[in-house]
């Protein structure tokens, strides 16, 4: 017959005290992650064919805390009453325009890496204000008075998609047509920068 030693109290302590240290570290984890990152949904076409609605994002909201927002950069960005994903595809100081889908800078057009769902896309040349950004979908075949391009100040920046997340889950139906005839026109405030991301 065999008799097993029950635990001491001292070895009950400690490994109580270890699950509370990891319980601690999970938290830290969590809330520095809540801190730096967003959760953002893709809402309506006008990143496709890239991301499409529905689709769950990763927002790194210190991105451009010591760097500047880039050419080529999916950003999360709020103009007017509205949050938008768009692609940066316009820097302070430069003349943008859209030819058939096609963006040129300064009267050239400029290759784009990305997927791009060609179209007839036409927005007249705009020279942008210092601080202010073109952000522009991958779609092209929506209309320009479609919530496809914006013109936004720095501080409108939440942060950069640095993840890609797919859900099959659809948030509700996209927000309002923004009315645009020239890219260069609509300012999109220097305001406060957003404090939320929903």
């Amino acid at each position: 017959m065999t008799f097993r030693r029950p635990f001491s109290k001292g070895r009950r302590r400690g490994d109580r005290a270890r699950r509370l240290w990891v319980l601690a570290a999970v938290l830290s984890l969590v809330g520095l992650f809540s801190l730096r990152y967003r959760l953002i949904w893709v809402v309506g076409d006008s990143m496709l064919p890239t991301y499409a609605s529905g689709n769950l994002l990763v927002v790194d909201r210190w991105a451009y805390h010591r760097s500047v927002p880039g050419r080529g950069d999916v950003v999360v960005a709020r103009h007017q009453a509205d949050w938008m994903v768009k692609r940066v595809v316009g820097l302070p100081g430069e003349l943008i325009a859209v030819r058939d889908g096609q963006v040129q800078v300064d009267g050239v057009s400029v290759p784009e890496w990305h997927p791009v769902r060609e179209g007839s896309l036409q927005i007249e040349p705009g020279r942008l204000p210092a601080d202010r950004y073109a952000l522009l979908g991958d779609n092209r075949e929506l209309p320009p008075d479609a919530l496809v391009h914006a013109v936004v100040h720095r501080d409108r920046l939440m942060g950069r998609v640095v993840f890609p997340a797919r859900s099959s889950i659809s948030p509700a139906k996209e927000s309002r047509n923004l009315p645009s005839e020239r890219i260069a026109q609509g300012t999109g405030g220097a305001g406060a920068p957003p404090e939320r991301g929903s």
